[in-house]
């Protein structure tokens, strides 16, 4: 008996100090604290996320990447004094940012990407192997992170770094290729605006290019000086597409200014072909502008072979008229195999021949392994 009412007792009182307390306006309630969760931002694809506590929305991408190559020259070597045969491992990693928000003059968009990897252009300052140089493989080391675009956009307008668009308007050269093509790339420092309807759009901007930006065989864009100004359209359906751009080179060569442009088409042949698609171009200056220096052509085609390996090939040919180099004419071509091994992996394998009038040729083999995220 006295336990039990001694259970019943405390029972009561523990009842009794409750019902006080919620009687008590005064009475401290503590209440859990708030978490927030990252929200998925589905207004601009896949993978963007809202930065807590704001409405802009962000992404993250990038990829890792290894190339060997593998050179052999033949007819003669075209840098006298050094092997025939030589080979180089380069490597690299890159993080693309992008940032989104909606404002009262449309999207907003800031874009930021951020690139390094193993330099080595010249295959001289890499690995070497040939008959009287063993092999003696060396480690690239760690490589130094540069800014590679930075893009403000907004209503049409871009303002900042990137490719520039002699590059962009018509994509690339060949379709996925390694050595794609004498085509013509560059960075540029650029402020321009698009109009775009139903397929159309319509460019006009100016440029002023990246020291040293000439990456390709026959790119550049313009020597220090005065910016470059450049017009450019292109049109795009279910058939393929026609692009055209227009540049001003406010220096040229010469130190004069000149113009350069170029055109060209892709055809859509996936009803005939899996993943078919062909396309050529064209361009041309007088010789005085760093675009150019001539006039270059080229054509591209790829192919399904299955549902996850491509096949492609190009060819293009360069008629160098500038002072320097002329009569130097440049062929190229290139073929492949790029194989998806799984979601994000691919591997690549590749055969590049160049020649160069009078100075003999090259051939090119190449393995890439390619993670992207």
């Amino acid at each position: 008996m006295k336990i039990k009412s001694l259970l019943l007792g405390s029972a009561a009182a523990i009842m009794a100090v409750s019902v006080a307390q919620a009687a008590d306006p005064a009475a401290p309630v503590v209440e859990p604290e708030l978490v927030e969760f990252v929200r998925i931002c589905d207004a601009y694809g896949a993978g963007f996320f809202y930065i807590p506590g704001t409405e802009t929305c962000l992404k993250f991408s990038g990829y890792v990447r290894v190339t060997y190559e593998g050179r052999q020259y033949h007819d003669g070597d075209p840098r006298a004094g050094l092997p025939t045969h030589r080979h180089r491992v380069r490597y690299r990693g890159r993080l693309n940012i992008d940032a989104r928000n909606e404002t009262e003059w449309g999207t907003l968009r800031s874009q930021l990407r951020l690139q390094g990897g193993s330099q080595g252009a010249a295959f001289s300052s890499e690995d070497v192997f040939s008959d009287n140089n063993p092999p003696t493989f060396r480690g690239s080391g760690d490589a130094n992170v540069g800014i590679d675009r930075a893009l403000i956009s907004l209503a049409g307008f871009r303002l900042g770094y990137s490719s520039d668009y002699w590059e962009t308007v018509g994509d690339s050269g060949y379709y996925l290729a390694v050595k794609d093509g004498l085509y013509g790339e560059g960075q540029a420092v650029f402020f321009d605006y698009t109009y775009a309807a139903d397929g159309l759009t319509l460019t006009a901007g100016v440029q002023v290019a990246a020291a040293g930006s000439a990456g390709g065989a026959i790119s550049g864009s313009g020597l220090a000086g005065q910016p470059d100004v450049y017009v450019g359209a292109t049109y795009s359906g279910s058939l393929g597409s026609i692009f055209g751009t227009y540049y001003y080179d406010s220096n040229g060569f010469n130190q004069e200014g000149a113009g350069a442009w170029k055109a060209g088409a892709s055809l859509n042949l996936t009803d005939y072909i899996p993943g078919g698609r062909i396309k050529a171009w064209y361009m041309a200056d007088d010789g005085d502008t760093d675009y150019v220096k001539g006039h270059a052509w080229g054509i591209s085609a790829k192919m399904d072979l299955t549902d996850n390996m491509v096949l492609y090939a190009g060819y293009s040919d360069w008629d160098r008229t500038d002072g320097d180099t002329a009569g130097n004419d440049v062929s190229d071509w290139s073929a492949g195999v790029r194989w998806k091994m799984a979601r994000g992996l691919y591997s690549q394998f590749e055969y590049n021949k160049r020649q160069i009038a009078g100075s003999g040729s090259t051939g090119t083999y190449v393995i890439r392994v390619l993670r992207s995220f």
